[in-house]
């Protein structure tokens, strides 16, 4: 999914500006727009090596399967939000949002970059996809629950080898590998002169300063240029420390300074109409100085040195960190290069198996990293000997694929479809 958001990022700039607000079809209560075909559209084409920005005509080839594709999400959609056994948490969907969020800042760069990249803030950009997540997620686990009962047998797996192995694509080139992480946290003095900053314009908010007119010379997000307004957001959409704040307010009441992963905030409740409410908010971040980033490269550095006397224990001491700062730290079995952070697998092809890279800088610039390789395999062609759990996954995915076919193009006689 990682991988998914980043082309759409990059395929953003591509969509036609005419036909973002037209609506394509309907499915059930769900609207599909014309903007979210040509996504997808835009998305297969480039899985299939197409570039559809040096001609545009070759798109329209890929659009009748877009649609396809969404309508198939929204028909499982509908299906799925009726079964009671199965259910998705405000605090399942955040955290996946975070993880989300994490590893697109890490492959962007930087939080500006991604923000550059999104064209919006990103707390703008978690308040819009939020809803889209619960969904896809939903969809997931309906599916999971679907499909977790097919099995396959050893003969199809061979029936599907000789069926297709003169296409059947390399084994992708994978890495096992461990991570130590030290984030560039803020330190006491850092936090003090945020909140101290944050304070004053609190101060000049009590002697009558506009709201908007301060939020727009100093809130350090993409609300800035709409006076700090964030729009309405429903409970559950922004996080934990801003929303218990934000929904307690009255109408133009303003808080005091509420601090989150974020930093600082004031925040002015406009609205509230039930669990969903409008706010503007000032945003100051604390930023971490130059003491606390000679701090965090001085810890990565001491790591590193006891390393070069321990060699085996760079996965305890992964363990070690994930647990402490619940990061990247983390010892990884074999994973495909395209699942893997930029910045990670960046310094991983320089290395060779049984090798620890020198401390570098996270990619988004928050962190300092330390990388093991254990082993690095490149992509072989498949055969029975020698790849049989890349086959029998890929024999699985296509008969359940073509049983869960089957069963939406069942299914889709009881739901209301409408194309346009």
């Amino acid at each position: 999914m990682n991988r998914f958001f980043i082309l759409l990022i990059l395929i953003s700039n591509l969509l036609p500006q005419s036909q973002v607000d037209g609506v394509v079809a309907l499915v059930g209560e769900n609207v599909i727009l014309q903007s979210e075909v040509y996504q997808n559209a835009q998305l297969l084409a480039m899985q299939n090596n197409v570039d559809v920005s040096s001609n545009p005509y070759l798109l329209n080839s890929f659009v009748e399967k877009s649609l396809d594709a969404l309508i198939q999400q929204y028909v499982i959609f509908e299906y799925a939000k009726e079964d009671t056994l199965i259910s998705i948490s405000e605090e399942e969907v955040t955290d996946a949002l975070d993880q989300q969020i994490t590893s697109m800042i890490a492959r962007a760069g930087s939080e500006d970059m991604l923000e550059e990249a999104l064209g919006q803030s990103i707390r703008a950009f978690r308040k819009d996809y939020y809803e889209d997540l619960y969904k896809l997620m939903l969809i997931d686990r309906y599916k999971g629950s679907f499909l977790y009962k097919i099995k396959i047998s050893r003969a199809e797996v061979e029936e599907f080898f000789y069926a297709y192995q003169d296409s059947l694509p390399l084994s992708e080139p994978v890495k096992k590998y461990s991570i130590i992480e030290v984030p560039i946290l803020p330190g006491e003095i850092a936090r003090q002169e945020a909140l101290s900053f944050i304070s004053s314009l609190a101060d000049s908010l009590t002697k009558g300063v506009s709201f908007s007119e301060l939020a727009t010379k100093y809130s350090q997000d993409g609300s800035a240029s709409s006076g700090g307004d964030l729009g309405w957001f429903h409970r559950g959409s922004l996080v934990k420390e801003f929303e218990e704040v934000a929904f307690s307010l009255e109408n133009d009441e303003i808080s005091t300074p509420v601090e989150t992963e974020y930093g600082y905030h004031l925040i002015q409740l406009i609205d509230k109409q039930g669990e969903k409410i409008r706010a503007r908010h000032i945003l100051y971040p604390v930023i971490p100085s130059e003491l606390d980033r000679e701090k965090a490269l001085s810890e990565i550095r001491e790591i590193f040195y006891l390393i070069e006397k321990h060699p085996t224990s760079f996965d305890s001491l992964s363990i070690s960190f994930s647990s402490i700062y619940k990061n990247r730290s983390q010892v990884h079995g074999f994973l495909p290069d395209r699942m893997i952070d930029l910045d990670i697998i960046e310094q991983l092809s320089s290395l060779g198996d049984n090798q620890y890279s020198y401390p570098f800088e996270g990619g988004a610039g928050d962190s300092f990293v330390l990388l093991f390789l254990h082993e690095s395999k490149p992509g072989e062609k498949p055969s029975l000997d020698d790849s049989w759990e890349y086959l029998e996954n890929m024999a699985l995915q296509k008969k359940t694929g073509d049983k869960f076919d089957k069963w939406v193009s069942v299914i889709e006689e009881s739901i209301f479809i409408k194309i346009y």
